[in-house]
């Protein structure tokens, strides 16, 4: 991934895609797509579309914070499925940003004042990105992000 202090828009060598360095994070270039479904088993995958072809997953496997306007939560994929109902707030919403954090974090923002928080996790991968070409951005146990692509 891009190291500089803002790079304006690098095209990742190992993804392909286009993130924005801003010091302690970087911005995904994918607004704009669309939450198509909401895939739920030990964890959260919410599934994207860009003009109606499905292009990016985001899985979540650890807990998180979701704030839909004024009202949080705090939500385990891996406990009770039937306490994550919050999350089906983001279908059919359109993804205004995605933040990596560099120490393994990720914020996902989507309109009408939807947002996840997913903090790093010690043990665990928090979180994994991937789109249909099989290029992948992974919160590494312990911290911190890696990216690879699929052969």
């Amino acid at each position: 991934m891009s190291h500089g202090q803002d790079d304006g828009g690098q095209r990742d060598p190992t993804t392909g895609w286009v993130l924005y360095d801003r010091g302690d994070h970087w911005a995904l270039d994918v607004a704009g797509r669309t939450v198509d479904a909401c895939r739920f088993d030990f964890g959260l995958t919410l599934i994207f579309s860009d003009s109606g072809t499905e292009s990016l997953a985001i899985r979540i496997e650890e807990p998180f914070h979701m704030a839909d306007g004024p009202t949080e939560h705090h939500l385990d994929p891996g406990a009770d499925p039937r306490a994550m109902h919050p999350a089906l707030a983001v279908l059919r919403r359109k993804l205004t940003s995605v933040l990596i954090f560099k120490d393994g974090g990720l914020e996902i923002s989507l309109e009408g004042e939807v947002r996840l928080r997913v903090p790093a996790s010690k043990h665990y991968e928090a979180w994994t990105i991937t789109d249909t070409v099989g290029s992948v951005i992974v919160a590494l146990p312990g911290g911190g992000v890696t990216p690879w692509r699929q052969a």
